[in-house]
């Protein structure tokens, strides 16, 4: 049998850009059962083009309603604007009833220990040499982040694991969580960037040029 390290494990959840849902992660055993270290799993349900923008849509329940049998769906789309340039990734999760403790972590390339963050309210900022990532997020109720890092043993890696948690301030009924991503070069400005939501809408504005999603309809939400 093929036993995963406790240490491995935590080296895994951090080292992944992933959600927590209730405080808890995706399944994952220490490999007792076998060498199928996990019962989760993710696919695409959806996916397209449309002029100036791609996107597509994951499921990731069967992950999470290991441990929250009463969650319906749990969804992450990425929609990518390649002329802005722009990706935003949106976080959703569905429950039967009752409200959610929603939170997301982004993990920090520094396998060579070079890598760096730097937050700032619902702002972050991912360092490299030669690259950088700026982040503004939005969601059902206010957004903050922490920088974090994690000790690794010298024995599996030579520099700590860095990584950014983003979380709603107060658990809320079917949770939704967005973050928009700007790829910069290390010279470049902040983008200004703003996010206004009226109903269903969500408008992000980039240096004054709209990006636009609209949220899916209850009825899409129940295929989701």
């Amino acid at each position: 049998l093929h036993r995963v390290d406790r240490r491995q494990r935590q080296m895994c959840i951090r080292d992944s850009n992933t959600v927590l849902i209730d405080g808890k992660q995706q399944h994952y055993h220490n490999g007792e059962e076998g060498t199928n270290e996990s019962k989760s799993s993710a696919k695409i349900i959806r996916s397209g083009q449309r002029p100036g923008f791609s996107w597509w849509v994951s499921d990731a329940t069967v992950a999470y309603k290991w441990y929250n049998p009463e969650l319906n769906s749990v969804t992450r789309t990425v929609i990518v604007f390649p002329q802005a340039p722009c990706f935003v990734v949106l976080d959703k999760v569905m429950k039967a009833s009752g409200p959610v403790a929603l939170s997301a972590f982004w993990h920090v390339e520094n396998k060579d220990g070079q890598g760096a963050a730097h937050v700032s309210g619902n702002t972050f900022e991912i360092h490299r040499p030669q690259a950088r990532m700026f982040a503004y997020l939005n969601g059902s109720s206010s957004v903050t982040t922490q920088r974090k890092k994690y000790e690794v043993p010298k024995d599996l890696a030579d520099h700590p694991y860095r990584y950014i948690e983003s979380k709603l301030d107060r658990a809320v009924q079917n949770p939704l969580h967005l973050m928009a991503g700007f790829p910069l070069r290390p010279t470049d400005v902040q983008p200004e960037v703003t996010m206004e939501q009226d109903g269903d809408t969500w408008t992000i504005t980039l240096n004054k040029a709209c990006l636009l999603y609209t949220s899916p309809s209850p009825r899409d939400r129940q295929k989701s």
